[in-house]
């Protein structure tokens, strides 16, 4: 008995990928075999028709392969969404043993009163403010102790707001560069 091919699609809402694809190749296999005449006889005598049934799978295949196509959009969004999960979680880890490392050379230098100096790979005073080998010029910081950065944050001191505009501006500027505003 053929059924009407959106009857046919409820059939297989539900219907994992791989039965999908199953009942595809089926269906491909019944056309390729009226189309190539390998009917036998007792078969051309039955109802449905082999003409129906060739007709119905026709109707059949494009629903299922609607369904195939919407089955695997769900499977490669949820592969998407666990791979962003995990690049998520090793972002996060390599991020940890980075800061791990730092905080374990900083604390080295601290102990030992040397830096390495990024450039060359010399052992250099960690005080020094240039590197006396190949002139690599080190970040500073605070004299008393030197830590390991937690975040960046930018140095503002050398800047001010406008008062009109409201726009960062260079601290010693007599005119705001983006209002025009003439400043005290």
């Amino acid at each position: 008995m053929m059924i009407h091919p959106k009857t046919f699609r409820e059939e297989f809402e539900h219907a994992t990928l791989e039965e999908l694809i199953k009942e595809r190749d089926v269906l491909i296999r019944e056309i390729r075999r009226y189309e190539t005449g390998k009917i036998p006889l007792d078969e051309l005598l039955t109802f449905p028709s082999p003409d129906t049934v060739y007709h119905c799978n026709n109707l059949y295949l494009p629903e299922l392969c609607y369904l195939i196509n919407e089955k695997s959009k769900e499977e490669v969004e949820w592969g998407e969404k666990i791979m962003g999960i995990f690049r998520i979680i090793i972002n996060t880890i390599n991020k940890m043993a980075r800061i791990s490392a730092q905080q374990e050379r900083y604390e080295y230098e601290r102990k030992t009163g040397f830096k390495t100096c990024p450039s060359c790979g010399s052992s250099v005073n960690i005080n020094a403010i240039r590197c006396k080998y190949c002139d690599y010029y080190f970040k500073r910081y605070s004299k008393s102790k030197r830590k390991a950065p937690t975040s960046i944050k930018r140095e503002y001191s050398k800047e001010k707001r406008c008062p009109n505009c409201g726009k960062r501006i260079k601290a010693r500027a007599i005119r705001c560069k983006y209002c025009k505003t003439m400043l005290k």
